[in-house]
């Protein structure tokens, strides 16, 4: 079993490795204030690849102890259900990091090309698939914090989303999905609540 704690001390020392490898003046000050840079930004991404797997715990939990039949459920007022809105947060995910970063897909296609914008809901899911995406919301969490330590993502394609935010690197796009799979949870908690409203419940 991997020691987090270990891990992200070894993360930290792989930055500071870096830094040391710098160039710069033999200067007190500007050495304290370049090192002060690296910590600051290693504790800024740690901090949003926390949140990420928080935001999925959540989604997971709504996965997990949901019916399976509410889930694939379109409530009055919605165009789809809960089950697509989580899906379509593994789909999303992987085209802001790894295809606006040039990079392979870390899942099978077959989940970008039914989940993604614009797609509809499949109402024929199997308890199979869900057993799948129940892997992959955890899984891509720990494979893109991974990844991104080790300088998967060294080149992206700047993208405007139809949010209006403009991304012009991993690190804006890895804060953007936070917001934009919370933005999911949200939907889904709204569905889930309309749900409980028809039947009664």
């Amino acid at each position: 079993m991997v020691d987090k704690k270990k891990q992200t001390i070894n993360i930290f020392f792989q930055d500071l490795r870096t830094f040391n490898s710098i160039p710069y003046p033999k200067n007190c000050h500007f050495q304290f204030i370049k090192l002060f840079l690296v910590i600051k930004n290693f504790c800024k991404m740690n901090y949003h690849f926390q949140a990420h797997r928080q935001v999925r715990k959540n989604l997971l939990s709504i996965l997990q102890n949901t019916s399976h039949e509410d889930l694939l459920l379109i409530p009055d007022g919605f165009n789809n259900n809960m089950y697509w809105n989580i899906a379509h947060t593994v789909a999303t995910q992987q085209l802001l990091h790894y295809y606006l970063s040039g990079n392979p897909f870390r899942i099978d296609k077959y989940w970008i090309e039914t989940y993604k914008k614009g797609t509809l809901p499949n109402l024929n899911v199997q308890k199979s698939e869900v057993e799948d995406l129940e892997f992959l919301l955890t899984e891509t969490s720990k494979i893109l914090m991974k990844d991104y330590d080790s300088d998967f993502f060294s080149d992206y394609t700047p993208y405007t989303t139809s949010f209006g935010m403009d991304l012009k690197s991993i690190q804006d796009a890895i804060i953007f999905n936070n917001m934009h799979e919370s933005l999911h949870y949200g939907y889904i908690m709204a569905q889930k609540r309309a749900i409980l409203g028809e039947n009664g419940r």
